[in-house]
């Protein structure tokens, strides 16, 4: 790899820009479902949320979760798993969006450095390829029609 690189192939760009906009549609409609879950009115509630992590917003849900399964306004399973898979796509995305990249020992291949405090290894550089994005936008999409699905349920 050529040091100082930055020559990323737009194979590579694309996926990662079809990722973080595919995510960022992930956390509007969760914060959708928390404003029609606790009845609130959209525009507050933008505030609100454009304010606090897509992960606080997340937790918030876990913990209303069973009282509103109490009162069958969903099911709290469903839930649960819809923001674990939204979790982590994002923390993938954060990851990707946020680290450093360098050109591939390959053509459309890159070498990102990334760093994650949940790992073991919090900074790494990992080789990405067209097939890794592809398997991301796969899960984004998987996590997008989860929350799309419980969101037309309440």
């Amino acid at each position: 790899m050529p040091e100082n690189s930055y020559d990323i192939t737009i194979d590579l760009l694309a996926r990662l820009g079809l990722i973080v906009t595919r995510c960022a549609l992930i956390d509007e409609i969760i914060s959708d479902i928390l404003t029609k879950l606790i009845e609130a009115h959209r525009a507050p509630m933008y505030v609100i949320t454009q304010n606090v992590s897509a992960s606080t917003i997340s937790d918030w849900l876990r913990t209303l979760g069973p009282l509103l399964e109490a009162r069958d306004l969903l099911d709290a399973e469903a839930l649960r798993n819809t923001l674990a898979l939204a979790d982590d796509v994002r923390r993938e995305r954060n990851a990707l969006a946020h680290g450093v990249w360098q050109d591939g020992p390959e053509p459309n291949t890159a070498i990102i450095r990334t760093i994650r405090l949940d790992r073991v290894e919090i900074i790494k550089e990992e080789l990405c390829t067209v097939a890794d994005l592809d398997d991301l936008i796969e899960r984004c999409t998987e996590a997008l029609t989860e929350a799309l699905a419980l969101r037309s349920k309440i």
